[in-house]
């Protein structure tokens, strides 16, 4: 009598075409027993099976009336989730296999719902004395539709959580992971958290990547909180891998994709370009990235804390970052445009970065660094803290304009454009590309080529000459940075006389030309 039954179906798209995918098998116990025998053999069944990528799988799996636990139950059942090639879930459901028997998914009956059956676990509360009740444990794998990781079947934890995701189905739930407790965990196939689904985690666990590899991939509509992941097992400067990753599908208004109260710990690996947090369009590149909320991070290293990168004509816009500090990363917050639409209309509140004491990256200790060559327009960092830097914000985006940073920044900000706004309370200046008030508008300073001049400023004056000449020196805030970053121009009061401008330096101005005559000057630069 055969044990096993076969299972096949065929990948297509929307449209009929033949596409690729895989399927995940994940067997599941009746009584949360982690050892299944195949009871005709008696050798232990196998819990998870994972197909060949392909445009279509059969496999044999072991019949779910050939299989029993220790204490003689038989209502197995199977979990199986259809992936696509970029481990996007297509569909899943909950089924029974009869070992003889053929069945293809496309009309097999799944189970619905997917039983709950009863855990030999479980406390009879009605016969328990008071005194027992802290001595007995309380566990379960699903209360409703909340399902909890650390009971599913699974080697480590990411096989766990996988599994606890994919039995949800297309219906969703919460996948509550903090059964782990104070344990580390080790992560080797990225958490796929799809639409609909929340994955709640327990600060307390500790998870690890276990090679260069992410950890988390959150869908459109999918949640993720309360997570720690550390790199303190990993070899210095290997992790070239992005932690958690928003990346290949369409992210949009209607929905609540949310990131919210993660920790991020990985001070040992500064150099090898890895992002925490990493929104991307480019891997996926089948759809833009808006109206993401991600809040309550604290991030202490990685090579960059959040990346954001567009390309072709996809964008990030419209999301909210909110109370995130990063500290000891190279770089903190980048912004990466290509394409044509890149970047624009984001909001960052209530964000800080601390420089870290690394020197050897090209772009090294610098809060918010804006590069590509796509636009990036009209993002809002308010409220922002950058500490122990020299160059707090760099632009080299040509296309970066319209950008606003308001807030206490340490060091000299560097723009090569010059068309972005800067509210410094540190140093109580402002740098603004154009400014109307009370239909007044105040223009910005250029050069013949349409560079604007970054922090400039006007002295506006009178002198009277000696004997022909005279040397102001310019103080305090009038002070150019060199004789060449300003121009001096003046006119003499008295008569119609010449008057010679010498920029000895840029504080010091010297004025030639008749006896005592008055002179008017005006200069500007910065």
């Amino acid at each position: 009598m055969p044990i096993t039954a076969t299972v096949d179906a065929n990948f297509i798209d929307l449209t009929g075409v033949s596409t690729t995918g895989y399927a995940q098998f994940t067997l599941i116990s009746p009584t949360n027993q982690t050892t299944l025998i195949v009871t005709s053999t008696g050798l232990v069944a196998p819990r998870s099976y994972k197909t060949t990528t392909g445009a279509s799988f059969s496999v044999s799996v072991i019949g779910n009336d050939q299989i029993s636990d220790s204490g003689g139950n038989v209502n197995t059942y199977y979990s199986v989730g259809c992936f696509d090639v970029n481990n996007n879930l297509i569909s899943s459901g909950t089924y029974l296999f009869q070992s003889g028997s053929s069945y293809n998914l496309l009309t097999a009956v799944p189970i619905t719902p997917a039983p709950v059956f009863p855990n030999p676990n479980l406390v009879n509360i009605n016969t328990l004395a008071t005194s027992n009740l802290t001595a007995n444990a309380f566990t379960t794998q699903a209360i409703n539709t909340t399902l909890y990781a650390d009971q599913f079947p699974g080697a480590t934890a990411d096989i766990q959580i996988n599994s606890a995701i994919a039995a949800l189905g297309s219906n969703g739930g919460v996948v509550d992971c903090s059964g782990y407790g104070a344990t580390t965990q080790s992560i080797a196939t990225s958490i796929i958290v799809p639409s609909n689904v929340w994955l709640r985690g327990n600060l307390a666990t500790k998870f690890q990547p276990a090679a260069n590899n992410g950890c988390f991939i959150i869908q459109p509509n999918g949640r993720i909180s309360g997570f720690w992941v550390d790199t303190a097992n990993l070899t210095a400067n290997t992790l070239s891998a992005s932690i958690f990753t928003l990346t290949g599908g369409t992210y949009k208004d209607g929905e609540l994709t949310l990131l919210a109260d993660l920790l991020i710990t990985a001070t040992n690996q500064l150099t090898a370009n890895g992002a925490a947090i990493l929104f991307d369009t480019t891997s996926g590149g089948s759809g833009p990235i808006a109206f993401v909320s991600t809040k309550r991070i604290r991030i202490n290293g990685m090579g960059i804390g959040i990346f954001l990168r567009t390309s072709g004509s996809e964008w990030i816009n419209g999301c909210h970052f909110e109370d995130i500090e990063i500290s000891s990363a190279p770089v903190g917050y980048v912004l990466d445009a290509g394409g044509s639409i890149g970047i624009g209309g984001n909001l960052f509140s209530n964000c800080s970065f601390e420089a870290g004491t690394i020197t050897i990256n090209v772009n090294a200790n610098i809060g918010i660094f804006m590069e590509g060559s796509g636009p990036i327009l009209y993002n809002t960092f308010a409220n922002i803290d950058i500490w122990d830097s020299t160059t707090p914000i760099e632009n080299i985006n040509a296309a970066a304009a319209g950008n606003y940073f308001f807030g206490r920044i340490d060091g000299t900000v560097s723009d090569s454009t010059g068309a972005n706004n800067y509210v410094n309370l540190l140093t109580s200046t402002m740098q603004l590309n154009s400014l109307s008030i009370d239909g007044l508008s105040i223009p910005g300073i250029y050069n013949s080529t349409g560079t604007r001049q970054t922090i400039a400023h006007v002295v506006v004056d009178m002198t009277t000459l000696s004997s022909g000449t005279k040397t102001i020196t310019l103080t305090g805030a009038s002070v150019f940075s060199s004789s060449s970053s300003y121009t001096c121009v003046a006119i003499d009061e008295t008569a119609a006389n010449p008057v010679k401008v010498t920029q000895t330096s840029g504080s010091s101005i010297t004025f030639t030309g008749t006896g005592t005559d008055v002179i008017r000057y005006i200069c500007v630069g910065n």
